[in-house]
């Protein structure tokens, strides 16, 4: 994918991990969660803040809809940490 497609990717992820959380339970989330630190790390990496900011929002939007643990979440968002405000492979 190009780099402009990965926010609109991730959104749709997010549609089917809600959908699937709603609807068929947890099996899909326990196969899709280890792979999913990665990924948003990727994204992250080539990414501006702004676009790092809006990855954030939608891993808080887990916790609140309870897909994912809130312990889960925090480890999410403890890996995006390094790519806020331009950080560390950031496109600023």
């Amino acid at each position: 994918a190009q780099p402009d497609q990965y926010l609109p990717l991730l959104y749709v992820a997010n549609e089917v991990l809600q959908n699937s959380k709603r609807n068929r339970g947890n099996k899909f989330l326990e196969e899709f969660s280890p792979t999913l630190g990665q990924s948003l790390i990727f994204i992250s990496q080539r990414s501006p803040a702004s676009v790092v900011e809006k990855i954030r929002r939608t891993v808080k939007i887990w916790a609140d809809r309870h897909v994912f643990s809130v312990r889960f979440v925090n480890d999410l968002l403890k890996g995006l940490e390094p790519y806020r405000n331009g950080g560390i492979g950031g496109a600023a």
